[in-house]
């Protein structure tokens, strides 16, 4: 009994989807071959294109070339074999050309290099406007090519017209050259279109073929769903780990994408949700400056260079112990300090990730801060400490009081109304006149934290002066620093009542001026730590400064201006030790504090032995900061320099540092004089001395 063949109807039927498949199969990969014919041909017809292209580009180098040599042959032979060669390649070239650009407007058949003939398909509309400017400049060279060679045998030939078509070749070649690479690129462009095309459906079909191959897979069906099952165990206990660490990890390629698979805690404490498969940059646009973000990109390639030891650049890690303003998860903005490690996943030898642990170091750096503060506060009061028990008590009590007001004074100007800018600017200078006047205060009695806090408070009195337009809220930043200043001044009354608490009580009940004895000895000493600053030597003598009967109200007054007499005396009048040899003086300048008194008047000079007033300066300043023309400051006289000299923010001082630059010194000394209603008097000798003079009535 013969055997049955398996093809029956049945088989055929359970066969058909599959019979199907076989024939779309078939179907597709005679569509494919077909269209890959189709785009071969394409292909080879594009590629004919871009040889004729080429070729043409290469005429015109040729044409130009040879031009160029017939003209730098000018005065040979035309006979000559070097001449008739160039003529007949020219001639060639000419006619090639011409044949190729007319392959182009219609088709036809041109020659290659080697003689070998194909054929070349007209361009398409999408180059015809390259085309057409191949055409226009070819009409204009060929014309001039055509009157060259019509004489270029001839001796007598005009050399006029071998310039011209050299010209002509100079102009249109680099059009035609353009124009030929733009061909090119359009052809290239469309073949490489079709190459892809092409590719793509080969790709398809080798997809359509490998889903043949899926019934031989369902044999690993069962082996996979272990794997699964493996893998999702594994999965579930890092999940429990990342749900259960205190500190933010996740897992960052090269390209800066962070992994799927973060802990939990890090949202809170980054401030943003959903960040697997996120730029890490977007993460840290918000917290760090774009220097930063430049640092951390080039740090996390080194930490992907297996060349670079990672223990090596891990001082280099610019997100360790970094401030940012964070929104957590409730939406406050709080200010966070966070701390990222970063440290290398391997596989095998291979870096294959970078894992990263950001931690919440807030509470660990405000500790330390507080350390920090503690032991600041700490140094501070033993500088203050030192101070005082090297200085005379009443000078101490005095500077107490003095400062006090000082404070006072500007606590009640920060709370004056007025809200116009001209309100507001004078505000700025009352203050900054107070502030100048305590910083002399303090740095006469070497007290540096006041001097440091008072430099800050004119910085940001010169920032808000430089600002267009002010508003009461520009205010609130003095404030802080009023009371910085004030807790300055209690920490060192506290000291003070602790040392001498009989004359600090004293001082309480009622305060008392320093004698002015102790006011000449101090103000020596202030000279001579502003000299060894300045690299000047100097010398201060006071006559009659402490015999005079000290009064509160005077002594206030003679003591600021004092300061700032003697400080500009030795910044801006006294020369250098070698300066004042050259000029045959002692390298040691002198200054003189005299103060005479009377029942009615006392009167206040102060004269110093150096290069005297310099009014080419003052006028050379007021031009460079823009008050004044040259035309209208070469105008003024000598007393009109002096009072822009007393004016407020005006300095001479090419810088700004403790000592001078603020250009607010001179506009206090008249604010104080003119308050106690007294008088200033000026005179000055170039390169011999400078005397400044105040007269108060004593009962101001």
């Amino acid at each position: 009994m013969a055997r049955r063949l398996p093809f029956n109807s049945a088989a055929i039927a359970r066969y058909s989807g599959l019979i199907k498949s076989i024939l779309l199969f078939l179907l597709l990969v005679i569509a494919v071959l077909s269209f890959n014919i189709y785009t071969s041909y394409l292909i080879e017809r594009n590629a004919a294109q871009v040889a004729a292209t080429q070729q043409l580009r290469g005429l015109t180098q040729t044409i130009t070339r040879d031009l160029y040599d017939l003209k730098l042959s000018q005065g040979e032979d035309i006979r000559s074999p070097h001449i008739q060669s160039t003529v007949k390649r020219l001639t060639q070239s000419k006619e090639n050309f011409s044949k190729i650009l007319l392959a182009f407007k219609q088709s036809g058949e041109i020659n290659n290099a080697e003689g070998n003939t194909f054929s070349v398909n007209a361009l398409n509309a999408a180059n015809k406007v390259h085309l057409d400017i191949i055409d226009d400049q070819w009409g204009i060279l060929n014309g001039k090519l055509d009157q060259y060679l019509k004489v270029a045998t001839n001796l007598r030939a005009p050399v006029l017209v071998l310039d011209q078509a050299v010209d002509s070749a100079q102009g249109t070649s680099i059009a035609i050259y353009n124009s030929s690479n733009a061909i090119v690129n359009a052809v290239d462009a469309a073949s490489y279109k079709q190459a892809t095309l092409i590719r793509y459906l080969q790709m398809g079909a080798i997809s359509v073929a490998v889903l043949y191959f899926i019934v031989f897979m369902l044999y690993f069906v069962r082996r996979l769903t272990n794997s699964d099952a493996q893998a999702n165990e594994a999965r579930r206990e890092t999940t429990e780990i990342l749900d259960t660490v205190k500190t933010g990890l996740f897992l960052l390629d090269e390209d800066l994408m962070i992994g799927q698979q973060y802990s939990k805690e890090l949202e809170g404490i980054i401030g943003h949700r959903d960040i697997g498969g996120r730029d890490f940059t977007d993460i840290l646009e918000s917290m760090i400056s774009a220097d930063d973000m430049t640092t951390t990109r080039g740090f996390i390639k080194q930490l992907y260079n297996p060349k670079v030891k990672e223990r090596l650049i891990a001082d280099l890690n610019p997100l360790s112990r970094i401030e940012t303003s964070v929104d957590d998860l409730s939406g406050y903005q709080r200010t966070r300090f966070l701390d990222f490690q970063f440290s290398r996943v391997y596989s095998g030898r291979d870096i294959i990730r970078v894992l990263v642990n950001v931690a919440d170091i807030t509470d660990t750096v405000r500790l330390e801060q507080r350390l920090l503060q503690e032991r600041e506060n700490n140094d501070l009061q033993i500088d203050m400490l030192t101070t005082i028990l090297n200085t005379d008590a009443l000078l101490i009590n005095d500077f107490i009081s003095t400062v006090s007001h000082h404070n006072t004074t500007i606590n009640n100007i920060l709370k004056a109304s007025g809200t116009s800018q001209s309100d507001l600017q004078g505000k700025l200078k009352q203050i900054f006149r107070e502030i100048h006047s305590l910083k002399g205060n303090a740095s006469s009695l070497n007290l540096f934290a006041f001097t440091n806090v008072s430099n800050a408070f004119e910085d940001k009195i010169k920032a808000l002066q430089a600002e267009a337009s002010l508003s009461g809220d520009d205010f609130l930043s003095l404030a802080v620093s009023l009371d910085e200043l004030i807790k300055l001044t209690q920490i060192i009354d506290q000291l003070n009542q602790r040392i001498s608490p009989n004359n600090a009580a004293a001082h309480v009940a009622e305060p008392t001026q320093a004698p002015r004895k102790a006011m000449a000895e101090k103000l020596q000493q202030f000279a001579q730590d502003l000299a060894k600053r300045q690299y000047k030597q100097v010398k201060v003598s006071t006559q009659d400064l402490e015999q005079t009967t000290s009064i509160p109200a005077i002594d206030n007054a003679i003591r600021d201006i004092a300061i700032q007499i003697l400080r500009n005396a030795i910044v801006h009048g006294i020369e250098t030790p070698s300066l004042r040899s050259t000029k045959k003086k002692s390298p040691t300048g002198h200054v003189q504090i005299h103060l005479q008194q009377t029942e009615s008047q006392a009167q206040l000079t102060i004269e110093d032995d150096g290069q005297g007033i310099n009014y080419d300066a003052i006028r050379e300043r007021a031009v460079a900061i823009g008050l004044y023309s040259v035309k209208e400051i070469a105008e003024w006289d000598n007393r009109k320099l002096l009072g822009l000299l007393f004016s407020s923010g005006f300095s001479t001082y090419g810088q700004t540092d403790e000592d001078a630059g603020r250009g607010v010194g001179l506009d206090m000394v008249k604010d104080r004089v003119q308050k106690l209603g007294g008088k200033i008097g000026i005179h000055s000798q170039p390169n011999q001395f400078t005397r400044f003079s105040f007269t108060f009535p004593l009962n101001p």
